[in-house]
């Protein structure tokens, strides 16, 4: 940030010859005080009347302004906006801050600079930097802070005028507006209005986000130790993207923003609550937004923030602070399940204290299995919590009520707006970039496979179509996440360029790439860390060079600079990050990608690391995998150079994981190694890994509420199925013990696709009557989440087990099983399933009459089946209703067996699609028929329709081994 100097000016009246000071907020508006600007009466100047003159830019030249905003005589506060090139170009828009304790651990120093008439010397008018310290109590009942001068004092109040106008910062945040002296005091205190009361008026929050493009948020100064800040504004997707720059506006989870708020003015002193869900589904937005809401509340305004994490101070930091609030306070912990140990501190201070005002914290965690449990028996109906509210977040919260191509329209509009601004307000080398403009999107661009499920996906979309709309670079389809990374490129280039580094990457341009990486990866506390990291980087990047050139002291102290300039630290650490999550894990899977799976491979064991950061980019891997799948396998490569110093993290880190997420990364990690135990001792380490995966199968995730419904599409005129399924022996299935099976199966694909993993071939399945589910294998083979066991041909799983994805997330995966139907049920209770696809050809032996019912019933459980996401069913003298033939199957009537299995197999062979063409005739093979099924049983399953009919007669058709015969009760 600028400092105090940089963003002083001398406020001008000529034609009455007042005088004083200013502040510049942002490139182009100065804040000072009412008097300064008006005329004896009170009465403001029209037009630019004012002028500026800054202290240490812009050459001494006087820049004309005008009044943009007037906060009345009460307030004494104006805006003035002039030129923006003449006025701060080079500024950031600064922060704002008050004082929030009445006990710091160190009273903070408060500054001003401006022009005091005590400082006139003769025709020049100088400066003076005022020094001294507030309490958050003195002055509380008229609504001003009184600053009590250290450095110096004039001899008399006159001394000060001058001064009036002078921005009033504490730790580089602006805390008020100095305009008055104070009877009594000997002129050695100065009054200045709070910044909060200025941030109390609309017009004044508008005035300042017309012209910073963000509204402003209040910080804590004198505990500004414990909070992060918000994130600077910046002209790259990172930082649109933020939930922390709140360019989207708020929408959804009005539910849980309503219990968020109620929780908080419950008459519990302290409490407790965690708000958990998947990455991406809106949690650290939710908190920003119920921290906005709070701090705007007029007289019962609170004070929040996110906690900084443990990493950027030392752990016996004054958390003590959190109990002396001269208001209600809302304290968020991010990321709460990797930061167990500093929740506990947190909750042991307050809980050995009295509290005069509220206090509420709340944690965001994707996972709450086991530590939450834990803290809650612990902590529950205690002076720090209360029943311990958990709120649970599906991935269709944040648009519920709001069609997901809509909710991608409001968002390109929200980033085409903040681009405007930021591209007149921002100081940036951007400004030179014709591609971050804000166009209208573009139609043609492509959504992501996540978009329906996660806002994050959908704002990614909406704001690489409006990047790419207006770049000709990029082709006019696309992924968003490569519109997105590239330009986030473009911004690590200017920087490059800026910092003098362009031989260091001339010739090596996958190196800045990687370092960005390796940046998001390992982080960094410090600058001794970050210097770490960067050689780190280096040497695997340099990993098949004999002989590489040392990196020189001066390059990789630029290098470290320019990287903590990308990603500034919001939390007291050395280095920033990239956000938001999928887009940095996409970035670390495409360096991963370029380094042939090796970057990760070689930064992770380096020595040079301390072991916070091998911990930290353990971490940050396990979330990452979560998307990006390859990454499970170059994490394992890295386990593989140092497995004793690396798998104690990694178990520890799975704790923190969801269950499937954890189990997928520990079984990921432990086949690496049993494929390497051939040729060297690794018993011990897959032993220990064995241990953590029973542990963590034994601690399954709270299960979530269920999901509101999402809304459906206009006009939309699809019928449901029905509430049962009908077996071909006439008893019903239930749908939603069904839906739930079908939930589990795309759990195992989901799992087996980011693990590497074929897909096992399934025969048969059970559902039992307590909801167990069973599969039966053509071979043996190593259980993939959520089903559990040994190696074995059959796998189980729970009824209730909580590892599943949920139905939202599972629709978006590619259905394993697509022929799969319920086939009757099992001598002791539940329902049979068989996999069409294993059985390939099955005959039907019956009574008279009961073979057609059969079909019948088989073809309507078929056409409405939530194992297929599509499917072609061919049928032979059986009649659906209208009602059965719109929500899986495309339905092919035919006159004959013979032109079933013709037009089943042109379509099966021209079809690109895994879509099962499936057979049903209640006719039996006549001859011409016969010859085509010896053909289907004898060719390979993947060139085949399945065919189930009434049984030939022994001399027509092939011989099969499946053969279903029914009988009369």
């Amino acid at each position: 940030m600028a400092s105090v100097s940089a963003r002083a000016a001398e406020v001008l009246r000529p034609d009455n010859g007042r005088f004083g000071s200013g502040s510049v907020i942002a490139p182009g508006l100065v804040i000072t005080a009412r008097h300064v600007v008006a005329d004896s009466s009170g009465t403001l100047p029209e037009g630019c009347q004012v002028l500026v003159r800054l202290l240490r830019h812009g050459g001494g030249r006087a820049v004309p302004v005008a009044v943009v905003w007037d906060g009345g005589r009460e307030l004494d506060v104006v805006l003035l906006r002039g030129e923006p090139d003449l006025l701060g170009r080079q500024l950031e828009p600064l922060r704002w801050g008050e004082l929030t304790c009445e006990a710091p651990t160190d009273r903070p120093e408060c500054r001003a600079v401006g022009f005091p008439r005590a400082m006139k010397r003769g025709d020049l008018r100088d400066c003076r930097e005022v020094i001294g310290q507030v309490s958050a109590i003195s002055g509380l009942r008229a609504a001003k802070y009184e600053l009590d001068v250290t450095n110096a004092t004039a001899q008399e109040a006159s001394g000060w005028s001058g001064l009036s106008g002078a921005g009033l910062f504490c730790h580089d945040l602006l805390i008020g507006i100095v305009n008055a002296v104070p009877d009594g005091w000997g002129a050695r205190v100065l009054w200045a209005t709070p910044a909060r009361r200025l941030l109390a008026s609309d017009g004044f929050v508008q005035a300042v986000t017309a012209a910073v493009g963000a509204a402003p948020w209040l910080e804590s100064a004198d505990q500004g130790l414990l909070f992060e800040h918000p994130p600077r504004p910046r002209l790259s997707p990172s930082y649109l993207l933020s939930p922390r720059a709140e360019v989207v506006p708020f929408s959804g989870m009005h539910y849980e923003i309503d219990q968020l708020l109620a929780w908080c003015v419950s008459g519990q002193p302290a409490d407790v609550a965690v708000v958990t869900g998947p990455g991406g589904v809106g949690k650290t937005r939710l908190a920003a937004e119920l921290m906005r809401r709070l701090a705007h509340r007029g007289t019962q305004s609170w004070t929040t923030g996110f906690l900084v994490d443990s990493r950027a101070h030392e752990p016996s930091s004054p958390y003590r602070m959190l109990t002396a609030n001269t208001r209600p306070l809302l304290l968020a912990i991010d990321y709460a399940e990797t930061r167990i140990g500093q929740v506990e501190q947190v909750l042991d201070a307050l809980g050995n204290a009295r509290h005069t005002e509220r206090v509420r914290v709340l944690l965001l965690a994707r996972s709450i299995r086991g530590w939450w449990t834990s803290l809650s028996v612990e902590r529950q109906h205690t002076e720090v919590m209360g029943d311990g509210v958990t709120v649970h977040l599906s991935p269709t919260a944040a648009w519920h009520n709001l069609l997901p191509d809509q909710a991608i329209q409001d968002a390109a509009d929200a980033f085409r707006s903040r681009i405007d601004v930021l591209r007149h307000g921002v100081p940036t080398a951007a400004d030179d970039d014709p591609a971050v403009t804000a166009a209208r999107p573009r139609k043609t661009i492509e959504r992501q496979e996540t978009t329906a499920h996660d806002i994050v996906s959908a704002h990614m979309t909406a704001l690489a179509a409006v990047l790419a709309d207006n770049d000709r670079q990029y082709p006019q389809a696309g992924r968003p996440v490569d519109v997105l990374i590239g330009h986030e490129h473009r911004y690590w280039s200017r920087s490059v360029r800026a910092a003098g580094l362009e031989a260091t990457f001339k010739s090596r341009p996958e190196l800045l790439r990687q370092l960005v990486a390796s940046q998001r990866i390992v982080g960094a506390t410090s600058r001794r860390e970050a210097l770490a990291a960067v050689a780190a980087a280096f040497e695997a990047h340099n990993r098949d060079i004999d002989e590489p050139q040392p990196l020189a002291p001066d390059t990789r102290t630029r290098i470290e600079r320019m990287l903590a300039d990308l990603y500034p630290s919001t939390g007291g650490v050395r280095w920033g990050a990239m956000s938001p999550d999928t887009l940095a894990a996409e970035l670390i899977a495409q360096a991963d990608e370029e380094s042939d799976h090796e970057l990760v491979a070689h930064l992770l064991p380096n020595d040079k690391l301390s072991p916070e950061q091998r911990r930290h980019g353990l971490t940050i891997l396990a979330r990452a995998s979560a998307t990006q799948h390859t990454l499970v396998a170059s994490t394992a490569r890295a386990f593989l150079r140092a497995p004793q110093t690396l798998l104690p993290d990694a178990i520890s880190t799975a704790e923190a994981l969801t269950q499937n997420d954890a189990l997928v990364w520990l079984n990921g990690i432990r086949s690496m190694l049993t494929a390497q135990s051939q040729t060297r001792s690794l018993t011990t380490e897959i032993q220990q890994l064995d241990a953590a995966v029973e542990r963590i199968q034994l601690t399954p995730e709270a299960p979530p509420p269920p999901e509101l419904p999402a809304p459906a599409e206009a006009n939309s005129s699809a019928e449901t199925g029905p509430e049962e399924f009908h077996s071909i022996i006439g008893e019903p299935h239930n749908i939603s013990t069904l839906r739930r099976f079908d939930q589990a199966l795309r759990t195992l694909a989901h799992n087996a696709i980011r693990a590497g993993t074929p897909l096992p071939d399934l025969v048969t399945a059970l559902i039992t009557t307590a909801g167990d589910m069973e599969l039966r294998l053509a071979a043996s083979a190593a259980p993939i989440a959520p089903f559990q066991g040994t190696e074995s041909a059959l796998w189980q799983c729970p009824g209730r087990t909580t590892a599943l994805l949920t139905a939202t997330e599972a629709a978006g995966v590619p259905s394993p099983y697509p022929a799969l139907v319920p086939f009757g049920h099992a001598p002791q209770g539940g329902s049979m399933l068989v996999n069409l696809e294993a059985m390939r050809l099955i005959y039907l032996q019956s009574p008279a009459g009961h073979s057609s019912s059969t079909i019948h019933n088989l073809a309507r459980d078929l056409a409405h089946s939530p194992f297929a996401d599509e499917l072609h069913l061919h049928l032979v003298q059986v009649d659906l209703p209208a009602r059965d033939q719109n929500i899986t199957a495309k339905i092919h009537q035919h006159r004959s067996l013979h032109s079933a299995l013709v037009q089943a197999n042109q379509n099966h062979t021209s079809s690109r699609s895994r879509a099962p063409q499936i057979v049903l005739s209640k006719e039996p093979p006549s001859h011409r028929a016969g010859a085509l099924l010896s053909q289907i049983v004898d060719a390979p399953i993947s060139n085949t329709p399945f065919v189930i009919t009434a049984a030939a007669s022994p001399e027509i058709g092939p011989m099969v081994p499946w053969t279903l015969s029914i009988t009369t009760q």
